[in-house]
C-alpha cells in the first residue's frame, strides 16, 4: 500500500471514529434508534422500510401503498434503489432498518471524507470539519449520495 492510500484509510477510520462518537451517544439515549427532526423521522425511516421490504420480496412493479399507487421504480429511485447505502440493508430484515440508520449515516460520513480527502488535496482535518459544517449537518438526512460518493460536487 502506498502512503498516500495509507492516508486516504486513515481519514476515513478517523471519520469513521469521530462520526461514531457523535452518533452513538444519541442513538444510546434513544434506545437504538436515531431520532432526527424534520421528514427523516416521518418519510425517510417509513420510505426505507417499504422500499426495503418491497425489494425483499421482489415487488418491483406498481406499489399502491404509495399515494393513490404509483410506479415503485420511478417513486423511489432517487432515495433509495440508486443508493450504494441502500442495498446494504438488504441481508438485514425490515424490522431492523430503523435500527440501521445510524450506522448507514456514520458510513456515509466516513466515506465522504474517504472520496474528499482523495479527489481534493485537502488534509483528513479539513475534511472532517467540511463533513460537520452546517451545510453537512442539514443535509444529513437527505440521501447523501453526492456527499458520500463524491463530495467535491457540493
Amino acid at each position: 500500500m502506498t502512503a498516500q492510500k495509507s492516508l486516504h484509510w486513515k481519514a476515513f477510520l478517523l471519520a469513521l471514529g469521530i462520526s461514531t462518537a457523535v452518533f452513538l451517544p444519541f442513538v444510546i439515549y434513544n434506545g437504538g434508534y436515531f431520532i432526527f427532526i424534520g421528514d427523516f423521522n416521518a418519510q425517510q425511516i417509513p420510505f426505507y422500510k417499504l422500499v426495503h421490504q418491497a425489494v425483499r420480496e421482489g415487488n418491483f412493479g406498481w406499489s399502491w401503498t404509495t399515494d393513490l399507487g404509483a410506479n415503485f421504480i420511478a417513486s423511489y429511485s432517487f432515495y433509495n434503489l440508486t443508493s450504494p447505502f441502500f442495498w446494504l440493508t438488504i441481508p438485514f430484515p425490515t424490522d431492523w432498518v430503523p435500527f440501521l440508520m445510524a450506522p448507514l449515516l456514520i458510513l456515509k460520513n466516513a466515506c465522504a471524507v474517504l472520496f474528499l480527502h482523495r479527489h481534493s488535496k485537502n488534509t483528513a482535518t479539513s475534511c472532517i470539519v467540511f463533513l460537520f459544517s452546517p451545510a453537512c449537518i442539514i443535509a444529513r438526512h437527505f440521501p447523501c449520495k453526492p456527499k458520500s460518493l463524491h463530495p467535491s460536487l457540493i
